[in-house]
């Protein structure tokens, strides 16, 4: 484990704290990580864009405020909304206008609406206005509810209230009395003030994702992005948001996605994916679609004291490789901490890094070539003595140059 790798530096020359070799143990994970494609990095994850989720009903906004509440409609849709992602990973926009991250959900204390649970049966018919109760200290609150046929065919909120927690009615007019949901009205808190023309009651809407975050917070690279319900790859590296400012700055192009855009760090106030890297997709996807992603992330590194006692180094990474690369950082160190004090005096530490760095790179090398078999990435090709079956030459991620590429109608 890598405890017991930490434990082993402390026994180099020059005392060792084990916080400073539980350090270079960490920077050697890092570097090893960094140092090649292995075949543990390589992932598999998806997206599932939710399309437009709501649109219905309206907002107010307000210039310069970053709270937007929302009508009646809209406050039903999302105290109704039990789906995923959640509501602050999903973002909002005037159609016309910049897109805004929801970052909070709140409810204002208000009665927005009053939908309709069951609509009773053989009750009198008429027009009736309710008191809006509440378990807390809600009070103020009326709504209109029309009779018709026996059954209850539409609400009107009179007057909003104040201060409610749950608010809810009783309604009994004859036969099966109808059931009511009272709600709240919703204010979202986004991530910034808003600064676009369109403000005031009545403003129309979209919210869904457009913001895709990478599968891992240690995410490095894309290896395939695969819109199956289209049959199509999607291009991660052709655009960048530079690009997409001159192409389509509205980003009112809604076809089907074509590209994968890097789009910043995740610097959402109180997100569970605070600092990962974020993508969008381009057009932007209005319908509900899977997206299989396929990926490289850097690994494991420990994080807390428990981790040391746990985790090994990621296969087929041995401890030996790892000990002697912390080796290598340690003694570079101290030989530098010690010519700082008397030139010339650091030179043995030196050299006992270079055999560290040597006995690494021999441990390197072999492990190097067991993860080239585990790796579908790097291929070897076997032909028959005399005949030719490649086509061009090709690279493989390790650099190495192939002569020929798969065999024409080869079934790989």
């Amino acid at each position: 484990m890598l405890y017991d790798v930490a434990f082993a530096l402390t026994r180099l020359p020059g005392k060792t704290a084990l916080a400073r070799a539980q350090t270079a143990v960490y920077r050697a994970l890092e570097a090893i990580y960094d140092q090649a494609d292995w075949s543990f990095q390589k992932g598999f994850s998806g997206w599932l864009a939710p399309g437009i989720v709501f649109n219905q009903g309206t907002y107010t906004t307000t210039p310069y405020s970053n709270l937007i509440q929302a009508d009646g409609t809209a406050s039903s849709l999302i105290a109704n909304y039990t789906g995923q992602p959640l509501v602050t990973q999903l973002q909002y926009r005037n159609p016309a206008f910049a897109i805004y991250d929801i970052i909070g959900l709140s409810w204002n204390g208000t009665v927005a609406a009053l939908d309709i649970l069951t609509p009773g049966s053989a009750q009198t018919n008429g027009t009736y206005t309710v008191s809006i109760l509440d378990t807390g200290s809600g009070t103020g609150g009326t709504a209109q509810v029309v009779v018709s046929g026996g059954q209850a065919v539409s609400t009107t909120i009179l007057t909003a209230g104040s201060n409610y927690t749950a608010p809810y009615v009783t309604f009994s007019h004859g036969g099966t009395a109808a059931t009511f949901q009272a709600v709240q009205q919703a204010v979202l808190t986004l991530d910034r003030p808003w600064a676009e023309p369109g403000s005031g009651t009545g403003q129309p809407y979209y919210i869904y994702q457009h913001y895709f975050v990478a599968p891992v917070q240690d995410w490095r690279k894309w290896i395939a992005i695969q819109d199956f319900t289209n049959d199509q790859p999607l291009d991660f590296w052709s655009l960048t948001r530079a690009d997409l400012a001159n192409i389509d700055p509205q980003r009112q192009d809604q076809s089907i996605p074509t590209n994968v855009v890097p789009a910043g760090i995740d610097q959402r106030a109180g997100s569970a994916t605070y600092g990962w890297q974020r993508f969008e997709l381009y057009p932007w996807q209005g319908n509900l679609c899977p997206y299989t992603l396929s990926y490289r992330r850097r690994g494991q590194l420990p994080k807390v004291l428990s981790d040391w006692m746990t985790m090994y180094p990621e296969h087929p990474i041995t401890e030996n490789m790892v000990e002697f690369k912390a080796k290598e950082i340690l003694l570079l160190d101290k030989a530098a901490e010690m010519e700082e004090k008397v030139p010339g005096s650091g030179r043995g530490m030196t050299l006992l890094a270079e055999v560290a760095k040597k006995q690494y790179y021999e441990y390197f090398g072999q492990v190097l070539s067991i993860d080239l078999n585990l790796d579908g990435e790097n291929l070897t090709h076997t032909h028959q003595p005399g005949k030719w079956q490649g086509n061009q030459s090709y690279a493989t991620l390790g650099g190495k140059l192939n002569l020929g590429s798969y065999p024409t109608g080869a079934g790989v």
